[in-house]
């Protein structure tokens, strides 16, 4: 278990949802295939990591926490693909099931000298059964953490009814639940610590766009009685409305914004181990839009690495 050097205790993070590889095949193109109008690309280098709420897991556990997953894949070669890249990392995976009812999602972005030319999935969006999903919440209940985060990309991975019974765990255990959200239906989430929507999201789950960004949040707030909300803004940065009803905007750091992939995942990884360490909305704030400033000036998904203490100015990227 790592101590964080900046907080008087052992930091650990149950990250729940749905759980993805990405696979990433990059080239170059110099010849259309002589079998159809298509460009032919000569494939330079291959890289497999952990997606979804799996990257999500790999941020916590970089940045200098302990991340715990849970959540089900199928018994697949993806699958093993996955839990290797975990294990790599040193997560804790042993409360992730497999299960054959399960198809391991997959996602293969081809790109050709960085610029993307098409993404392959592989995934079978429906909600797990009940069975794994009281499976899950038993291995959840039987562990104890600092935090939950619960990393829902609409695959089915993590249900509405699952949703609620983990923020309700978490709630009695008085711990922070942070939710990084996903469709139109914020209902589920009612009752978390902290919800972390993109603009697009929020404006989509409260069915208009008001245009400022603090009645956004507010309308978000009242929506799913959060305490706190941070909406991120991809390149105007992110902004965040306080339990107290402090409004706060913060621009990204970042010099060039190349790809904002994954950029979500390590805000909502910072900002839990943030506020399970003690730190306040705005102090977590400066810390993961430091991160996610590192993470969107490089391609693809990328994790963030600590190497000062979750010093702003000391973070990188790694791959």
């Amino acid at each position: 278990m790592t101590q964080l050097p900046w907080c008087n205790k052992k930091v650990r993070v149950a990250v729940v949802g749905d759980l993805m590889l990405d696979e990433y095949l990059d080239g170059s193109v110099t010849r259309i295939s002589p079998e159809a109008p298509v460009p032919v690309l000569l494939v330079k280098s291959t890289r497999l990591v952990p997606g979804g709420a799996a990257n999500v897991a790999r941020n916590v556990q970089l940045v200098g926490g302990e991340a715990i997953l849970y959540g089900a894949i199928g018994r697949d070669h993806a699958a093993g693909e996955l839990k290797r890249c975990l294990m790599k990392d040193g997560i804790d995976i042993s409360p992730v099931i497999g299960d054959n009812t399960v198809q391991t999602i997959r996602k293969t972005r081809v790109t050709a000298d960085h610029h993307q030319m098409i993404r392959v999935d592989w995934e079978s969006v429906k909600p797990i059964s009940l069975r794994l999903q009281d499976m899950i919440f038993d291995e959840l209940k039987m562990t104890p953490w600092d935090a939950i985060l619960i990393s829902d990309y609409g695959k089915g991975g993590i249900p509405h009814s699952l949703i609620k019974r983990i923020i309700s765990l978490g709630k009695s255990r008085n711990v922070p639940v942070i939710v990084d959200p996903k469709g139109k239906d914020f209902s589920p989430y009612q009752g978390c610590t902290l919800i972390t929507p993109n603009r697009k999201e929020a404006i989509e789950a409260i069915g208009n766009d008001p245009g400022d960004t603090l009645q956004i949040a507010r309308s978000i707030s009242d929506l799913t009685g959060s305490s706190s909300v941070l909406i991120t803004l991809g390149a105007d940065g992110m902004a965040s409305l306080d339990a107290d009803g402090s409004f706060t905007h913060m621009p990204t750091v970042a010099v060039d914004v190349f790809d904002v992939s994954g950029a979500g995942d390590t805000v909502a990884a910072v900002m839990t181990l943030a506020l399970a360490s003690g730190q306040t909305m705005k102090e977590a704030m400066v810390l993961a839009n430091a991160a996610a400033g590192k993470v969107v000036g490089k391609w693809g998904t990328q994790r963030c690495r600590d190497t000062g203490a979750l010093d702003p100015k000391r973070m990188e990227t790694v791959d």
